[in-house]
């Protein structure tokens, strides 16, 4: 009962005793009824009205609750009506809650609240309101709360375990119904998409339970920890929920390998470090952080480095010997080891091992170089030689070379270079080359020098000696030296010198060939190899030669070459020349002394005289003239003549001479048929003339006096047959035709028309040759191609056929023998071959099948091996054949092939060689070869040691093992072939043997691993060769430990006292024993056997540690006395070995009644909290008193970081930061009683997170490097990043994003996006020529109250190049130089592709189909680099320009855009082909050269000084220069080669010129340097004959020299032939026309002058006129100009002349003039005579002229037809006319030619002639062929260039003898002559004063006739001559 209760109780009475005891009604109630139930939802407010109902009573009213349940609810306000007078009071109730309605907190969990009021009235009568029930209904207001925080479960990483959970997550919720049913998840903690897939890859939640499950095998090193978000959530609408963290801790187990803590390790030192010095330290530990094991390190073997250091179980690495760096393997390693340093991991807790327990890293250890070597030379003494003069950068021939080293290495090895003289003193003129190496180089000593003109002069020094320093650059005083003695080579540079300036001989006259006329003598200083050597040589004298050796100068011609009366004096100059080709000249003078060694000269050798039979002579027929050379007025030159005899006896008194005059008279007529009849109507008178001299000389000439006869002789060959010879290359071209052989025949008629003959080839020639009609030479026909290979032979038969009337012909055979030229390859029979030869012996040589032969008979072959195709090993796989190059050679003239080299057949079993033989001898084509491929086998010889296959060999026995075990097997190999090894122990051992075949090794003999576990044998490998060859190898025994060895114990407390107390696990003693044995089977297992009851102790069975098992009481048992067992642990326990001890534990009595807590304890504390905090206080009681109650604390804290004092205070004691998480406390409570008793109490202790750590990026690629494709497609996701983060709950979630890299060139100009979960996307297309690398910091920031943190890293993005781009040159075209003869392997220049693709490789090569001929011969293309480089000289003279096609191709990595986007891109097409011109640049290599040896030009009488010719040098007409025009004719200079030869009547000297030439002479003649000749004196008009002027052209390359011969002509020797082109034209053509007449008429035409045409004083542009003189060869005389028209008039019918002619388009005409060179007055009067006689007999002259016309007019026309036609086929034209096939061109031809057959009309039925053809043009005949007639049937126009003049004979054949006048002598020539000029004269109707002045001119020219008198010429004479008939 409450005090309220009480205190109305009170009150009640109170009043009860007032009124006295008076009686009322108790209050009603009205407004609920029993038993009412009222339903409400849960709500949280109060003051909530839960009804309301109504009391009425008399008296006031009081409500109060019923009962605790009401009083703690609700609360009845009443509301009071103030009563009407005379009515009850009604009271209006209103119950209220007064607490939230909380159906989850209604008592007894109760969800029905029943309440009741009392109603109590002032007369204290009180009633209860009736029942009225509460149904409070559920509302979801109330969250899951979990139970059991925090959340922690440490989980081993291995192994994995599929039935592992966690059950400790609970929640409870205290709604009801659905709104209590909980469902459980978890999320990971963390925003990385990649962490949240492998958080829930491992482990996931049961909904309904909340147990967590493990579902996939663990990583500690991956992730030792996870962090879920576990929600659980009810069911209710809304629900709610409520989280909590679980932190999965992953426990490490031993599965990871250990690591070394650094990348990389290195170190450098100074050598010559000694034994132990430390160098290095590493440092690894075992990668299970969480259980990690100690670590033991190791070196391993290498190739050498490794036995030069050691490691100790620190890791640290010291020196194992001594170090010197310039020795062994630190040398051949440049002084830099690299150690591999392998730890491992020692497993001593026995731990499970899961993986790998080793690692390994790389030690580089560099050892600094000391300079503690001197640098050395290759010899102390060196000989060499140089030539004198050497220029400047020319080295010193040493033998061997020198070479310098220093072992030392870098700086220290820096060495320096000297060269002084042997005496120390510098030596300016050399200098070492290099003068710096760096350890090892060879050295030159090159002339640096050359103006010690002393020391390399050969004439002064002829040796000297040298030396040569080497020091150190760091330390010079470190050095050597060595000597070189030089030898001094001669060089030829010295000008040999005449003893005399000049030299004057003399010698008579028509001295005998090699007539010596004197010796000169020369001198030169140099000495040596041949420089002492002169040759002299003469310039300028062709009659006089020099020996070249002794000087001697004597004749070189026939005896009467050296004519005085030809040249009495012979300017020549010498020269003499050394070996080097230095010259010096001299002058030399020889004079002719007269002898009387001239014969009387007859003018003509035959006198030609034409007389008619019967016709009587009054006046001499002929006059004879002879000269004699012999001096002037001396007997020697005073002639005589008589008739010596006549060819017809009789006829010798029938003619007269007269002695003095020559005059040759007949006595009497001639009767033609009295002459001799073999004579043919010639009559021979020969003819003396005799000079007075001593001996008398005499000459003889021929009067061939002719009577007229008949053809009736048939032409004869002068040979029964002919033969000739060519070579089968020979060709003829028009123009140049070559002449074979040459028939002759000979006609014995007397006149020329019956004896002239013409040459045909009737049959033989195949078409391959032709024969000149008229000279009879046989040459080969134009366009003809001879082959001796098919036709060896010709046989000709040609025929002769004369002119007469009828014709006569004869046959004869010509011989044609055709001559091989080398024009056929030679082959190789077969081109393949094989041989097998011995390796590694030389030897040759090789019987090979295959031979070259070669079908010429002139041939020389010449062989070479031009590559190894290929080489291959004993399996047939290629190896590399550079190292087979040098093991065969070739005999280059035989072709045999031999082994040079030692072969081996282990690089290479079979060679194949591609040899080739080549005719050096080949004339065309060039080059002339074939190949063969070679193919070599090579034998095996035992010459390789047998290999086993492992270094060292290891295998392990059992101790106990029965013999002949097996314990292992060696295995060797040996490289030679079917060689069979046998195996052997080095050293005998008695345990041990090997099996001699099979290299099995096996026990055969005791073995007891406690005396020797390990032992090394040396094997033997010998295979069957002879001779033998042997390895040996290692082996390393393991002896296995059997288990022939009992535990024993050792000494230990055997007797131990403990306290009653004694905790389980308490330790008591340690049993100890041991065991001999090893591994398991010395291991010992320990276990209590006896006296263990209630098993109150445990005994670890690895130890023998005995300690308490459980709680003991000593009341209970006081003394345990244990029997122990230590037994071993063999693998097989049949064998186990056991043994026994005792031990006594006695148990000391303790205090036993322990503290107790009163209740639990929980608190919370920040993980920031600082040590020493105090969280909360614990208190304990203990129902013991005294001491024995009085508690002190102490706490069991595993982590460490909580401290309790002995009252009990909980306080911080260590740094909480990273130790977030619920932690559980055991506090002890202990009495101090004896024993003292303990009681404990959990302790739960929360450390809250504070946000202290950034978050750390993860998944970072290697080096912060991405690694893109540029063709990576827009909103690919490039890379997702992680993080994690050592903060919990919200401060470990964090967001990702980027900022800018400070660097412009990388700039991320948001192309890619960083999104907050870390996934890295591409935003815009990449091109890596635009940008290849992006830069930019990733940033992760986590949401950290109260401040975030974050942390950033530098990020690359490399953009990957694809290959969608092919190289491409810029142009098509390029242009290099070259300069000519280079040497091999000059850059000629680079060519250079670009490709788009940053990564792009283009690669070069010269394209299959060159632009020209294969000149990629002579070049070598890099291509990579596309560098041109010549591999042979190129010759500027053959080729001035090579065309190189070069193709690039892409040779980069073929990586397209498929990798990205699955897209395969398209390659852009480029210039794929580059054409390269390579000039090739001229150097003057090619001297200048006279096309012809011998020049000459006219000049005229009277020629002034000064004149220059018109033969101009300096151009291609006269001078050839292989070179180009810069360092050809640019360059050319021409000189005086010496005195001009004069050889004129009169006294003229060479050197009389008037002014000094450019050689500082007077020479007659100056020739300037640039070809011009000047004539250097005037010339007297009275001079005649000519100058030869030596003329030399030089340049660098070379000279050469000619001589010019000047003629002095006058205007009558010059001719002129007009042609039909301008002047440039002309002038290419005018020395092939005159050398072409000289060589048609045998004299030679000499130019003179090239101008251009003129017309009424006006240059015609398309006519020039040439101007030249004709000399006679022999005779040197230079003909008339009439001379010149009178030989061309004889060959004026000749085809060759008339194709001249129309070649050159040459227009001149053929005046017509005398022959008579006198013109003297009596052939004037003559001539006179006649034309008066012809006048006055005017009616003589009539008749005379119809006569001939009547009875000549046919035989004329056709002769005049016969001179104006070219001997040709006609052709038919499609209207059946003759044309003519050529123009020029007429129907007489061959068969047609009315000379040949104007009787005949078929001349022979074999010879080719048209016989229809003939017919049907019958009537062309000459019979009725008039000339007008022939423009009927021809239509051929004739135009000027194809007119002709000719002359005709129209009285020799039928004038009588009268007819010629008074004059008998006068020729028709003459005649004709004179008519043609009166002709001239008459049509041109000039008055008689032009006529006049003409004859005048003429008679001073002498090329016409004097007509005296001026007496005018008969115009009936003149009219009478018809120009129709001349």
């Amino acid at each position: 009962m409450d005090h309220y209760t009480v205190k109305c109780f009170f009150k009640g009475l109170c009043f009860i005793a007032c009124i006295g005891g008076a009686a009322s009604s108790p209050p009603t109630i009205s407004g609920i009824s029993s038993s009412t139930v009222l339903s409400f939802d849960e709500t949280n407010t109060i003051n909530f009205t839960l009804f309301t109902f109504t009391v009425t009573d008399e008296n006031t009213v009081t409500i109060e609750p019923y009962d605790g349940v009401t009083r703690s609810l609700a609360v009845a306000i009443p509301n009071e009506i103030s009563p009407q007078s005379g009515q009850k009071h009604q009271v209006n109730v209103t119950v209220m809650t007064i607490k939230p309605l909380d159906r989850d907190q209604g008592t007894g969990g109760q969800s029905l609240f029943q309440l009741r009021f009392n109603i109590r009235d002032s007369e204290e009568n009180t009633v209860t309101t009736p029942n009225v029930y509460i149904q409070v209904n559920d509302v979801n207001d109330n969250a899951p709360e979990f139970k059991n925080l925090p959340y922690r479960w440490d989980i081993d990483e291995k192994p994995f375990n599929a039935s592992a959970i966690y059950m400790n997550i609970r929640a409870d919720d205290t709604d009801s119904g659905e709104n209590s049913r909980l469902s459980y998840s978890m999320k990971p903690n963390t925003k990385s998409q990649d962490a949240n897939t492998e958080y829930n890859s491992h482990f996931n939640i049961t909904t309904d339970t909340g147990v967590v499950h493990l579902l996939n095998e663990l990583d500690y090193e991956q992730n030792s920890y996870y962090q879920f978000t576990v929600t659980v959530q009810d069911h209710g609408n809304p629900p709610k929920s409520a989280t909590a963290d679980l932190i999965i801790r992953v426990k490490d187990v031993q599965d990871t390998p250990p690591f070394f803590t650094a990348n990389l390790y290195r170190t450098a030192f100074d050598e010559n470090m000694h034994m132990n010095t430390p160098v290095v330290q590493v440092n690894a530990r075992d990668g299970d952080v969480g259980a990690p094991n100690d670590v033991t390190y190791q070196i391993l073997p290498d190739d050498g480095c490794s036995k030069l250091f050691n490691i100790y179980s620190n890791g640290t690495v010291c020196t194992n010997d001594s170090i010197d760096r310039d020795e062994g393997v630190l040398l051949r390693k440049y002084g830099e080891c690299i150690l591999t340093v392998q730890v491992h991991e020692v497993n001593q807790a026995m731990f499970p091992q899961y993986g790998n327990t080793s690692a390994e890293t790389n030690v580089t250890i560099i050892i600094n170089d000391l300079d503690d070597n001197f640098p050395t030379f290759n010899q102390s003494i060196y000989t060499g030689s140089i030539f004198e003069n050497s220029g400047e950068g020319v080295a010193i021939q040493i033998h061997g070379g020198i070479y310098v080293s220093d072992k030392d290495q870098g700086d220290n090895a820096n060495l320096n270079i000297s060269v002084t003289f042997a005496d120390g003193s510098p030596c300016p003129t050399f200098a070492p080359d290099p003068s710096f190496v760096s350890q090892y180089g060879e050295i030159r000593i090159k002339v640096t020098n050359n103006k010690n003109y002393t020391l390399l002069d050969y004439e002064q020094t002829k040796s000297f000696e040298l030396l040569v320093t080497v020091s150190e650059s760091l330390n010079a005083k470190n050095s050597a030296t060595a000597t070189v003695n030089v030898t001094v080579l001669d060089v030829n540079d010295n000008v040999p010198q005449f003893l005399n300036g000049s030299y004057e001989l003399s010698i008579h006259e028509n001295p005998a060939n090699g007539t010596s006329v004197g010796r000169v003598t020369a001198t030169d200083k140099d000495k040596m190899y041949g420089n002492e050597i002169l040759s002299y040589s003469l310039l300028g004298g062709q009659w006089f030669t020099i020996n070249n050796a002794t000087g001697e100068i004597s004749t070189y011609c026939a005896p009467n070459v050296l004519d005085r009366e030809r040249q009495d004096t012979f300017f020549m100059t010498l020269t003499v020349t050394d070996a080097a080709g230095h010259r010096n000249t001299s002058s030399l003078n020889i004079t002719l002394t007269d002898e009387n060694d001239n014969d009387p000269k007859f003018r003509q050798n035959v006198y030609e005289v034409q007389v008619d039979e019967i016709m009587n002579y009054t006046h001499p027929i002929i006059t004879v003239k002879a000269t004699d050379a012999d001096m002037v007025d001396s007997e020697n030159s005073l002639l005589y003549y008589n008739i010596t005899q006549t060819s017809d006896a009789h006829f010798m008194n029938n003619v007269t001479i007269n002695e003095s005059t020559g005059e040759v008279s007949l006595r009497q007529s001639i009767d033609y048929e009295a002459i001799n009849q073999t004579l043919k109507g010639i009559i021979n008178i020969t003819i003396m003339a005799f000079d007075n001299g001593q001996p008398q000389r005499n000459d003889t000439s021929v009067v061939r006096l002719t009577i007229q006869d008949i053809n009736d002789c048939a032409p004869v060959f002068n040979k029964p047959g002919y033969s000739g010879e060519t070579f089968e290359n020979e060709t003829s071209t028009l123009g140049a035709e070559f002449v074979v052989a040459t028939v002759n025949a000979t006609d014995n008629d007397g006149t020329d028309r019956n004896k002239g003959i013409n040459y045909f080839i009737v049959s033989g020639s195949a078409g391959k040759f032709r024969v000149d009609p008229i000279s009879g030479e046989v040459a080969i026909q134009v366009d003809a191609e001879l082959d001796y290979e098919r036709v060896k032979n010709y046989t000709l038969t040609v025929m002769a056929l004369d002119q007469g009337s009828p014709p006569l012909n004869s046959t004869t055979i010509v011989r044609i023998q055709i001559k091989d030229v080398n024009d056929v390859s030679p082959i190789y029979t077969p081109h393949s071959c094989n041989i097998a030869v011995l390796e590694n012996t030389t030897q040759g040589p090789l019987n090979l099948a295959c031979k070259a032969t070669d079908n010429d008979t002139h041939m020389y072959l010449n062989y070479k091996i031009l590559s190894v195709l290929g080489a291959f090993d004993e399996v047939g796989h290629l190896v590399d054949v550079n190292l087979t190059t040098d093991w065969f050679k070739v005999n280059l003239t035989n072709g045999d092939i031999s082994v040079t080299a030692l072969a081996d057949r282990e690089i290479a079993k079979t060679v194949k060689l591609q040899t080739q033989v080549e005719d050096l001898y080949a004339e065309h084509p060039k080059p002339q070869y074939d190949t063969a491929e070679i193919s070599i086998t090579l034998n095996d010889t035992n010459d390789n040691d047998p290999q086993f296959t492992s270094e060292v060999y290891t295998g392990s026995v059992t101790e106990i093992a029965p013999n002949n075990t097996n314990i292992l097997t060696l295995s060797a190999t040996d490289k030679d072939e079917n060689r069979t090894i046998t195996y052997s122990l080095q050293t005998p051992h008695a345990a041990f043997q090997i099996h001699n075949v099979t290299g099995i090794l096996s026990k055969v003999g005791y073995l007891d691993r406690e005396t020797n576990a390990n032992i090394t044998l040396t094997a033997v490998a010998t295979d069957n060769g002879e001779p033998t060859r042997s390895s040996i190898v290692q082996i390393k025994i393991n002896v296995i430990d059997f288990n022939d060895n009992t535990p024993t114990f050792l000494n230990f407390e055997r007797e131990i006292t403990i306290p009653e107390n004694a905790s389980s696990e308490t330790f008591v003693v340690v049993a100890n024993a041991t065991d001999a044995d090893a591994g398991e089977n010395a291991r010992v297992i320990y276990r209590i056997i006896a006296g263990n009851s209630e098993n109150k102790f445990n005994i670890t069975p690895d130890t023998g540690e005995i300690s308490v098992a459980s709680l003991l009481d000593r009341e209970k048992t006081a003394n345990y006395d244990l029997t122990i067992e230590a037994s071993d642990n063999p693998e097989d326990h049949s064998l186990q070995k056991s043994n026994t001890t005792h031990i006594v534990i006695k148990i000391s009595d303790i205090n036993d009644n322990p503290p107790t807590f009163s209740s639990g304890y929980k608190d919370r504390v920040l993980e920031t909290a600082k040590n020493g905090t105090l969280i909360l206080r614990v208190m304990a009681k203990d129902a013991d008193d005294g001491e024995n109650s009085r508690v002190t604390y102490t706490m069991v804290d595993d982590e460490n970081m909580f401290f309790i004092s002995t009252d009990g205070d909980i306080s911080v004691s260590a740094d909480l930061k990273d130790k977030v998480g619920m932690y559980n406390l055991t506090v002890i409570g202990t009495d101090h009683g004896n024993p003292q008793l303990m009681g404990n109490e959990t302790v739960h202790i929360s450390v809250e997170d504070v946000n202290l750590y950034a978050p750390l990026i993860g998944h970072i690629p290697r080096d912060s490097l991405i690694r893109v494709y540029e063709c990576e497609t827009i909103d690919k996701l490039i890379w997702t990043f992680n993080y994690t983060d050592r903060d919990y709950g919200q401060n470990a979630n964090s967001t990702f994003d980027i900022s800018e890299y400070e660097e412009a060139t990388t700039l991320n100009n948001n192309t890619f996006e960083m999104r907050a979960d870390g996934q890295l996307i591409l935003k815009k297309s990449l091109d890596v020529n635009k940008q290849a690398e992006y830069k930019f910091y990733l940033r992760a920031t986590d949401q950290g109250i109260p401040t975030p943190l974050s942390s950033q890293t530098l990020i690359k993005v490399n953009v990957i190049d694809v290959n969608n781009h092919l190289p491409t040159f810029l142009y098509s075209e390029s242009n290099m130089t070259l300069l000519e003869n280079s040497t091999s392997n000059v850059t000629v220049g680079t060519v250079h592709a670009t490709d788009e693709d940053k990564d792009g490789k283009p690669c070069y090569s010269f394209k299959d189909e060159p632009l020209r001929e294969n000149w990629t011969y002579y070049f070598a293309l890099n291509n990579t680099t596309g560098d041109i480089t010549n591999i042979q000289p190129v010759d500027y003279e053959q080729i001035h320009v090579i065309k190189l096609l070069i193709h690039v191709d892409d040779c980069s990595i073929q990586t397209n855009a498929s990798c990205a986007n699955n897209t395969k891109l398209s390659l852009t097409e480029g210039k794929l082909d580059l054409t390269v011109s390579v000039m090739i640049e001229d150097k003057n290599d090619s001297p200048p050269v006279f096309n012809e040896r011998k020049l000459a030009i006219g000049m005229l009488y009277g020629t002034k000084i000064d004149t220059e010719f018109d033969l101009k040098l300096k151009n291609g007409t006269y001078v050839h220069d292989n070179d180009s025009k810069k360092y050809g004719s640019d360059s050319w200079k021409f000189y005086n080669d010496g005195p001009v030869i004069v050889n004129v009547k009169g006294d003229l000297k060479p050197d009389s010129g008037s002014k000094t030439c450019e050689d500082n002479k007077t020479h007659l003649f100056c020739v300037t340097h640039d070809g011009t000749i000047k004539v250097n004196k005037n010339i007297d008009e009275t001079l005649s004959g000519y100058f030869i002027v030596p003329v030399l052209v030089n340049d660098t390359a070379g000279e050469d020299r000619a001589n010019i011969t000047i003629y002095l002509i006058s205007i009558s020797q010059i001719v002129t032939f007009n042609i039909r082109h301008n002047t440039v034209e002309a002038d290419k053509m005018k020395d092939d026309i005159l050398r072409k007449y000289s060589e048609l008429f045998g004299y030679d035409f000499v130019f003179d002058k090239l101008s251009a045409h003129l017309i009424d004083g006006k240059a015609v542009s398309t006519s020039s006129d040439l101007e030249f003189h004709v000399v006679n060869r022999d005779t040197k005389e230079i003909l008339q100009k009439n001379d010149v028209y009178t030989l061309m008039e004889k060959k004026s019918e000749d085809d060759t002349l008339v194709g001249l002619m129309n070649q050159y388009n040459i227009g001149t005409s053929f005046q017509a003039t005398s022959n008579s060179k006198t013109g003297t007055e009596e052939e004037s009067k003559r001539t006179f005579y006649i034309l008066v006689g012809v006048t006055a007999g005017e009616a003589l002259v009539i008749l005379l002229f119809i006569y001939v016309w009547m009875n000549t007019k046919n035989r004329y026309k056709r002769k005049l037809k016969a001179a104006n036609i070219n001997v040709k086929d006609f052709e038919m034209n499609e209207m059946d006319e003759i044309v003519p096939s050529i123009p020029g061109s007429n129907m007489f031809s061959k068969s047609k030619n009315p000379l040949i057959d104007a009787d005949v009309k078929d001349l022979n039925k074999g010879m080719a002639f048209n016989n229809d053809s003939y017919q049907k043009y019958d009537d062309l005949n000459l019979d009725e062929n008039a000339v007008d007639a022939r423009a009927e049937h021809m239509h051929t126009v004739y135009d000027s260039i194809e007119e002709k003049e000719v002359t005709m004979d129209m009285y020799t054949d039928d004038m009588p003898p009268g007819a010629y006048g008074r004059n008998a002598s006068m020729s028709s020539e003459d005649l004709l002559g004179a008519t043609l000029q009166l002709h001239a004269l008459h049509k041109s109707r000039e008055s008689l004063d032009n006529l006049d002045a003409s004859l005048d001119e003429a008679t001073e020219e002498e090329d016409g006739y004097e007509f005296q008198g001026r007496t005018r010429i008969n115009p009936a004479f003149d009219d009478d001559l018809e120009c129709t008939e001349i």
